[in-house]
């Protein structure tokens, strides 16, 4: 009977140590990105207006910061929380939701006005130099008849987007008349406003 006894006690400590084994530690930065993520899922970028969305995301973000403040001061290496701590804590979960959050990139282009259709639309004529899709956003480059190459910007539909899809690398040397629209962007990444050319439409030639 104790030899059983020893048995038993000896597959319960393995089971156990098994399970702890295969549990994953979420870090805190995750775990508030993924809250933050979440509580932005029911604002439709299209119908959502800008005040709307500043709203939801200022109370979804200290929400989090609420929930998890000791946690992402010790994983920061901060030793106090004020407005510069606290913007960098909110900048890091930004980086993290642009690859994590797939609502993200469009809900932030709205409250930055990128995605206003008021914007001037400029237009000009020139040859698809390269396509790069290997950052954020897909570029488009396009040389002009002087050489001068300028990039362009894919951040949503755009008429003639289709024939871009699945990389569109075949449209490399065309001849296209592309639409674009100058907008300012907030790149958390870069931890700053840039300007962007937001492709607006592509004709092939």
């Amino acid at each position: 009977m104790k030899i059983k006894i020893c048995f038993l006690l000896l597959g319960l400590v393995l089971l156990g140590g098994f399970s702890f084994a295969q549990t994953k530690t979420v870090s805190a930065l995750d775990q508030a990105t993924a809250e933050v993520c979440e509580g932005l899922k029911g604002l439709d970028p299209e119908k959502a207006t800008v005040e709307e969305i500043k709203t939801a995301f200022q109370n979804v973000m200290l929400k989090a910061f609420g929930a998890h403040m000791n946690e992402l001061m010790v994983e920061m290496k901060m030793e106090n929380m004020d407005g510069e701590n606290g913007r960098k804590i909110g900048e890091e979960i930004g980086r993290r939701m642009l690859t994590k959050c797939p609502t993200y990139v469009m809900l932030a282009a709205k409250m930055t006005g990128s995605s206003s259709d008021d914007a001037d639309v400029n237009s000009a004529d020139g040859t698809i130099s390269k396509i790069n899709s290997s950052g954020d956003f897909v570029q488009i480059f396009v040389k002009d008849a002087n050489g001068r190459e300028q990039n362009y910007y894919w951040l949503k539909y755009f008429k003639g987007s289709e024939g871009f899809e699945n990389g569109g690398l075949s449209n490399i040397g065309k001849k296209v008349k592309i639409q674009w629209s100058d907008i300012e962007y907030y790149i958390p990444k870069a931890k700053g406003y840039y300007k962007l050319k937001e492709i607006k439409q592509i004709d092939i030639l």
